[in-house]
């Protein structure tokens, strides 16, 4: 049995870190008297945590709402991700999924030591070679969910294989949300808890718990920010958008080529020359002097051929 002292000393350590919020000694012999007055002295000297600053108690599903806002953010920034490409990019999404499920295992690990027990993944590694399209992805993820043993897996099963059937897209969305429940739930049949059951945890626990969460996010981050460089790059509208900026580029380098040195002169208004006609250098009407609406196209009739034949026999008869 400790001594008192040893009992001072352990409540002080408790106090030091911030796991109570103080105390009170009551001393009692044998002729004490009004024992209820003196305990209600020593209640009403101490400061008590009525408001959960220093612990607090959580169901294990109120352990897991700690972590749920953060994780239900990256997955929808990165499922919005998937569609940064004017089309939804399957083999990111094979990636993303990859990721969440790895931060899910975290979950697990982190959540179960908050209640003070052991928690092991519960979701084997996925796979995502091979993704390429819907129909891909409920392969690839039907097939992982039949290799699990949860109590739950059959009805997401289900589910898909319904969205599948009617000819709809992997529910991309609906199937981070099964996972986060089958999560909650095959957390409870592992510890033997029911979703009243209460633990209480430091809030320094919970605060440093809630730090190395924040770690498991940067690197998957990362991975995915690369994946996604490369998919734009590999982006089919991204290469149309490339080719028809460099075809458009060329156009102009030989249209370049081929106008005149004065062209400009001709967009400030000034005379320039046309090329030869009848081997004489004739003036070009300028812009400010002739102007033809943009659907007006010069007509050429008969008789003005003719006309033309009759000049040119008169300029050049008896000529060589």
């Amino acid at each position: 049995m400790k001594s008192p002292s040893d009992l001072i000393e352990m409540i002080d350590k408790l106090v030091a870190e911030s796991l109570i919020q103080g105390y009170d000694v009551l001393s009692i012999t044998s002729d004490t008297k009004d024992l209820d007055g003196k305990l209600g002295k020593a209640l009403a000297s101490l400061s008590l945590d009525l408001e959960g600053k220093l612990v607090r108690s959580l169901t294990i599903r109120g352990v897991y709402k700690l972590f749920e806002p953060k994780f239900t953010s990256f997955m929808s920034e990165w499922i919005e991700n998937c569609s940064a490409n004017g089309r939804f990019d399957w083999d990111l999404f094979g990636q993303v999924l990859e990721a969440g499920i790895g931060i899910l295992n975290d979950i697990v690990r982190l959540g179960f030591g908050l209640i003070t027990m052991h928690g092991q993944d519960i979701y084997p590694q996925f796979d995502n070679d091979g993704i390429s399209d819907s129909d891909s992805v409920y392969d690839r993820v039907i097939s992982w969910l039949s290799s699990t043993d949860i109590v739950g897996v059959d009805n997401i099963t289900r589910d898909l294989q319904s969205h599948r059937n009617i000819g709809q897209d992997f529910p991309t969305r609906l199937f981070v949300e099964h996972l986060w429940e089958l999560t909650l739930s095959r957390s409870e049949i592992t510890a033997n808890l029911t979703s009243q059951t209460k633990f209480h945890s430091s809030t320094a626990d919970i605060t440093s718990c809630l730090e190395t969460y924040d770690t498991v996010f940067e690197p998957r981050r990362l991975r995915l920010g690369q994946a996604l460089n490369m998919s734009i790059r590999r982006s089919p509208k991204r290469r149309s958008i490339s080719e028809e900026t460099d075809l458009t580029s060329s156009q102009l380098s030989k249209r370049r080529r081929l106008s005149s040195p004065t062209d400009s002169n001709a967009e400030e208004g000034t005379t320039t020359f046309s090329p030869y006609l009848n081997g004489r250098d004739t003036p070009s009407p300028s812009n400010t002097t002739v102007s033809l609406a943009p659907s007006e196209t010069p007509v050429v009739t008969i008789a003005m051929l003719r006309a033309l034949t009759r000049d040119m026999k008169k300029r050049y008869s008896g000529s060589g």
